[in-house]
């Protein structure tokens, strides 16, 4: 099994979640794509980017791979338009840049 990981978090959420998840879970550091607003020398988790990765790792992955996903960050509501949701609210993240 394959595991892949996209983390996007600011500050020391992301250091701490890389850490749990290659010394707790195993998980290859090699496999984990890091975003982050605060260290030019890193992705920024702009929507564009974060869009492009997680295709990405949908079309990379095999029966069996684990996909991780982490943001730490501003999130909203926005209307949505299933008639079914109770509060007629949508949540959503919402990336650097915006």
């Amino acid at each position: 099994m394959h595991k892949k990981h996209l983390i996007l978090a600011s500050r020391a959420d992301v250091w701490d979640f890389k850490q749990t998840l290659t010394q707790c879970m195993g998980f290859d550091e090699g496999n984990i794509a890091i975003m982050v607003d605060t260290d030019q020398q890193y992705t920024q988790p702009t929507g564009k980017n974060i869009k492009a990765h997680l295709n990405k790792m949908v079309a990379e992955a095999q029966d069996g791979d684990l996909l991780f996903v982490h943001f730490s960050g501003h999130g909203t509501q926005v209307p949505s338009d299933d008639p079914n949701e109770p509060d007629n609210k949508d949540e959503a993240i919402c990336p650097c840049g915006t």
